[in-house]
């Protein structure tokens, strides 16, 4: 009993340090952040279309930033359906 009581603890404190590392180190930190708060359910996946275009068309000569902008798939709908629909109708290879 003692033995198992032990390890129960010496986790307990293996995992809070870890969480405690990765809060710290500047690398990591938005990353957990941001998994804690999509786990938590206060994370927003809504983005401000305007923003993102502004930001495209800004900066035209930076790769990663226009091909963001051209892989947003139009939203038409959010259910499965439409989009599966969507995807039959304009892809020639599906």
């Amino acid at each position: 009993m003692e033995k198992s009581s032990f390890r129960r603890r010496w986790f307990g404190w293996l995992a809070l340090t870890t969480f405690g590392t990765l809060l710290v180190v500047p690398a990591t930190r938005h990353l957990f952040t941001t998994q804690a708060r999509m786990e938590t359910l206060t994370y927003s996946l809504d983005t401000d279309a305007t923003v993102e275009s502004a930001a495209a068309a800004r900066l035209p000569d930076d790769y990663p930033v226009q091909l963001a902008h051209a892989a947003e798939l139009p939203m038409i709908a959010t259910d499965t359906l439409s989009v599966s629909s969507f995807i039959r109708d304009n892809c020639p290879y599906s």
